[in-house]
C-alpha cells in the first residue's frame, strides 16, 4: 500500500530465466531508476515464444520473441466483445567483449499491440580499468506510435562511476529520462526527470575483540522534474 512506484516481481519461468543475463544493460539495477531493460514479466500469458542465444568469438548475441495472448476487450456499443490482436514482443541484444570484463553492447526492442507500437534502440558500455574503478554508461532512444494519440519520442541515459576498496566505497550515478520516453519491455520507476545521486562508505577496522568494523556513510541525491504542467 501507498507505493509511489510499481512493484517488481522476479521472473520464475524457466524459459525466460535461461540466458537472460545477456539482456542486462550496464548500470541498470541497484538504486538506479531502471531495474532492467527486459522485464519478461510483462509477457503475461505467452502462447508462443522463441529465444536464440550464442557467441561468435568475443561477441555474444540473443534474440527473444514472444506472442502474448490478449484478453477480450470491453464490449462494443452493439454489446459484442471486441477482438484484440495478440501482443508481439521482440528483443535483440548484442555484446562485444573487450579487455578483462569490459564490453560494449547494443539493444533493440519492439512491441506491437492493437495498433500501438513501441521501438527502442540504444547502446551501453562497461569498463573496469582496475580492480577498484568501474565505469558504465547507457543511452536509449524510443519512439511510440498509436492510432489514437500523437507519436511520441524520447531518450534516456545514465552514467555510473564506482570506486571500491577495503577502506572506501563510493558510487556516483547521473540519470536523465525524457517525459516522452517509453520502453514497454523495461521495468523503471518513472520518466520526466534528471537526477544525480552519490553514496560513500568509509570503513574502519578497530583491533578490538568486541568491535570489528565501523563504517560511517552518507547518501545524497539531487534532481529536477522535467514534466511541465
Amino acid at each position: 500500500m501507498n507505493q509511489r512506484f510499481p512493484v517488481f516481481f522476479s521472473e520464475k519461468r524457466p524459459f525466460f530465466m535461461e540466458g537472460m543475463g545477456l539482456f542486462n544493460l550496464a548500470g541498470t539495477g541497484g538504486d538506479g531508476n531502471m531495474r532492467t531493460a527486459v522485464h519478461t514479466r510483462r509477457i503475461v500469458d505467452p502462447i508462443f515464444g522463441t529465444k536464440l542465444t550464442g557467441t561468435i568469438g568475443k561477441t555474444a548475441f540473443g534474440v527473444l520473441n514472444a506472442v502474448d495472448d490478449s484478453p477480450v476487450a470491453p464490449f462494443s456499443v452493439e454489446g459484442e466483445p471486441i477482438d484484440v490482436a495478440n501482443k508481439v514482443t521482440t528483443v535483440a541484444r548484442v555484446s562485444h567483449g573487450l579487455q578483462r570484463s569490459d564490453y560494449v553492447g547494443g539493444i533493440f526492442t519492439h512491441t506491437a499491440h492493437d495498433g500501438r507500437q513501441n521501438l527502442v534502440a540504444g547502446g551501453d558500455i562497461s569498463l573496469r580499468p582496475s580492480d577498484a574503478h568501474q565505469f558504465s554508461a547507457t543511452f536509449l532512444a524510443s519512439r511510440t506510435t498509436d492510432r489514437a494519440d500523437a507519436d511520441r519520442s524520447g531518450s534516456a541515459a545514465q552514467v555510473t562511476y564506482s570506486y571500491e576498496t577495503r577502506r572506501w566505497v563510493s558510487i556516483t550515478q547521473a540519470e536523465h529520462y525524457d517525459a516522452d520516453f517509453v520502453m514497454d519491455t523495461a521495468f523503471y520507476n518513472r520518466t520526466g526527470f534528471t537526477g544525480v545521486w552519490q553514496f560513500t562508505d568509509l570503513s574502519f577496522y578497530p583491533k578490538s575483540r568486541w568491535l570489528q568494523r565501523l563504517h560511517p556513510w552518507y547518501f545524497a541525491k539531487i534532481g529536477t522534474d522535467r514534466i511541465q504542467d
